[in-house]
């Protein structure tokens, strides 16, 4: 389906094709055809094929695709369904609005299904749920011992205060957990109730790249040199100037340096449950973007000191090299000298957010980041620039701010990229080549023009950065790609290729990405946060990021209610003392 047809809701195909298709055992969709044939559902008697749902009997449905995809991550998709009660739902049309409120506003609209049901509902306030008895799982025979928890109640806090107000009831003993930051570890960090969550997502600085368009050009003055931001060898200077581990003991503490664009959690095979950044192929790839080589089974850095094994050399890496960065600087220099972009002018950076003023810890991290950048200056013993600074430049609201980024009127933003960590497949291409989602303006071209070769069964197949990772994306019909159709090269859907096929080439479209230098990993995030004393969770130890802790199904309980209120009295009403103690 195109863009404006793929993502349909209940509501949608309930309201057109609920009452008549679905009981008429038709198409319940948009009806597409499917150049793809040979290996797509031919379900029309006149063999013109299509996408959606078919309804069976009263209680089954097909599920008709437009492109081949794995059982698992069909399921993987699905976290929801489109099912709705019939008679709730004709009771809560707004005919004279236009909507439907089926499930929002208040318990009267809601149907519940699964372990707990909706109980009570207070907009921007608080609502609460309890057991459902009604549910399958408590009389299975397959859940005993779990869903211990018979009510949550959960209360809405907003604004400024917020961290404040859920500090103070977790501290009273009416909160379940109270996530830390950075200004807390060393509070805290030592608590035995400490819990460090990690999240799929890689923070990271993208960069203004693209020299077509001419607003480097116009925010430069005899003052400030922004034109050189354009060189990819200055943005490659930047990264190895960056001190990450100094960076994250200051402001991420329970962070860990980041160097991909896919953090540990993303797991390339999910029959093993295999890791990617754990492979061969994704370790190499850090490696040589950080100018690491092999030779003879033994990595060396750029300074052609031996680094021992893959793994030892993996291990090695932070991202900081002052010698290196000062000899990529005095490159760079001479670069813009020659282009005739530089004379001689202060280097600005304009490190853009939203605020209303400049915080204390946005100060410290612009003064840490401009202290790194000068030394890496007077590290450098060729003719280099002048010298090479951030400044902070605020936008008053988030709209203003995301239309400045992506109209590419920012030198350097602050962000992330993450998600579906079960399936790593389409991160680069939706994330950052994507021009509906990148944060680097105009990249979309610039894949385009990136050259990657692989070698499938045999034969050396070439296409562009763009084309692996849209193929990877599973995007296979001829107007997604540049030049190369990758379905027809290759022979093969993302969906029925090798993990091992797939996974070479998400390494290889991951190096061509960072070897851009358009955007700039720093870490890897955690939540970190303190847990409740009143239970236990299913597991002690983080299990992957689809189980967790075991989450609400699998946590015990140390105290009762009464029990619990008990003890938070014993300690005077208040437990700060006690989450301190290590």
């Amino acid at each position: 389906p195109n863009a404006d047809d793929a993502w349909v809701s209940a509501n949608y195909i309930y309201n057109h094709y609920g009452s008549e298709t679905l009981m008429a055992n038709s198409l319940v969709a948009i009806p597409v055809n499917n150049e793809h044939l040979d290996y797509a559902w031919d379900w029309q008697d006149d063999g013109n094929g299509g996408v959606g749902l078919v309804q069976v009997d009263d209680y089954t449905f097909d599920i008709i695709l437009d492109n081949e995809i794995d059982d698992f991550y069909l399921h993987y998709k699905l976290t929801g369904n489109w099912l709705v009660h019939r008679e709730t739902y004709e009771k809560t049309k707004d005919e004279a609005n236009g909507v439907n409120r089926y499930n929002t506003g208040s318990v009267a609209n809601t149907m519940s299904y699964g372990p707990y049901v909706l109980t009570s509902f207070e907009f921007d306030s608080h609502f609460t749920l309890a057991r459902n008895e009604n549910w399958y799982g408590y009389t299975d025979g397959k859940h005993n011992g779990q869903y211990s928890t018979t009510n949550l109640d959960y209360t809405y806090v907003s604004g400024e205060t917020a961290k404040a107000q859920m500090k103070e009831m977790f501290m009273l003993g009416n909160l379940s957990d109270y996530t830390i930051d950075g200004t807390e570890w060393s509070t805290y960090g030592n608590s035995r109730y400490i819990m460090s969550e990690p999240e799929s997502y890689a923070y990271q600085f993208f960069l203004a790249t693209d020299r077509s368009q001419d607003f480097l050009e116009k925010e430069s003055s005899a003052s400030e040199n922004h034109k050189v931001l354009g060189l990819s060898t200055f943005r490659k200077a930047l990264s190895f100037s960056i001190n990450r581990q100094s960076y994250i003991t200051r402001f991420e503490p329970t962070s860990d340096i980041g160097l991909g664009l896919l953090n540990d959690l993303y797991i390339y095979n999910p029959d093993t449950g295999e890791a990617y950044r754990d492979t061969d192929a994704a370790k190499e790839t850090i490696l040589k973007a950080q100018d690491y080589y092999e030779k003879d089974g033994v990595w060396y850095n750029v300074h052609d000191e031996a680094q021992g094994s893959l793994d030892d050399a993996y291990d090695s890496l932070t991202g900081f090299d002052l010698s290196h960065a000062a000899d990529l600087m005095e490159q760079a220099y001479q670069e813009a000298v020659h282009e005739g972009i530089y004379d001689g002018e202060p280097v600005v950076i304009t490190y853009c957010t939203v605020g209303s003023g400049v915080s204390e810890n946005l100060q410290a991290l612009i003064d840490m980041i401009n202290g790194m950048l000068a030394d890496v200056i007077a590290a450098c013993d060729q003719p280099t620039f002048k010298s090479v600074s951030l400044k902070v430049q605020l936008y008053a609201d988030e709209a203003t701010y995301w239309e400045a980024l992506k109209a590419g009127k920012m030198d350097l933003s602050f962000s992330t990229w993450g998600g579906s960590a079960m399936d790593p497949w389409g991160i680069i291409y939706s994330c950052y080549i994507d021009s509906a989602n990148s944060n680097n303006f105009g990249f979309d071209s610039v894949a385009k023009g990136i050259g990657i070769t692989i070698n499938y069964n045999g034969k050396d197949v070439a296409a562009s950065l763009y084309d692996w990772a849209a193929w990877l994306y599973n995007a296979q019909s001829d107007n997604q790609y540049d030049k190369t159709n990758l379905y027809e090269a290759l022979g093969v859907a993302v969906g029925e290729a090798e993990y091992d096929f797939k996974l070479e080439v998400l390494a290889q479209c991951e190096l061509a990405q960072l070897q851009t230098y358009s955007n700039l990993p720093i870490f890897y995030s955690y939540i970190t946060s303190l847990r409740s004393a009143q239970y236990n969770n299913g597991s002690d130890y983080y299990v992957n990021n689809m189980i967790g802790y075991g989450g609400i199904r699998h946590i015990y309980y140390n105290y009762s209610d009464a029990q619990w209120s008990n003890f938070v009295q014993g300690h005077n009403g208040n437990l700060e003392s006690y989450y301190t103690a290590s």
